[in-house]
């Protein structure tokens, strides 16, 4: 397998994975069965988790040229399982938007601009074709990995 091949493999795996983000409507409901919350402050959560999202993406240029492609994957896929694993577990609403909104939107955002840069380097003369599907990718990861089920988000 070429360069240019793993390279836009491993964009596309990224993405996908963290497109998982913008399924974050599956979770509505457990929020707020299990932190007693009403639609609008389980809502909030996505929307912070979309801020950290956005500043990550403008902000992640001063990472990507001070560690290797391999490193900041690793950094992004460290920092979005942290941030997962401390939403899994959360015992309080607080928590939850400490992993999940903080922790996996900045992951997510980080992860994404990745994936863009390595779609565009994997093959620059098709750049645009590369990015769009990272970015299909990134739309699929969110009804692929959805599971529409209702149950505890303290498990």
């Amino acid at each position: 397998m070429g360069k240019s091949v793993r390279g836009f493999t491993a964009a596309g795996i990224l993405t996908l994975v963290l497109g998982t983000v913008h399924g974050f409507s599956i979770l509505l409901e457990p929020l707020e069965s299990s932190f007693y919350l009403s639609r609008a402050q389980a809502s909030g959560f996505y929307s912070l988790a979309l801020l950290c999202l956005t500043i990550a993406v403008l902000g992640s240029h001063y990472l990507f040229s001070r560690f290797s492609v391999v490193v900041n994957a690793a950094i992004a896929c460290g920092v979005a399982v942290l941030g997962l694993s401390i939403a899994a577990l959360a015992k309080t609403a607080w928590e939850f938007g400490l992993g999940y909104s903080v922790l996996f939107g900045l992951a997510n955002g980080f992860g994404y601009a990745l994936s863009l840069q390595l779609a565009a380097r994997a093959y620059p003369e098709r750049r645009g074709l590369a990015i769009g599907a990272v970015t299909a990718l990134y739309a699929v990861g969110a009804s692929f990995f959805a599971s529409g089920g209702t149950g505890s988000v303290t498990g």
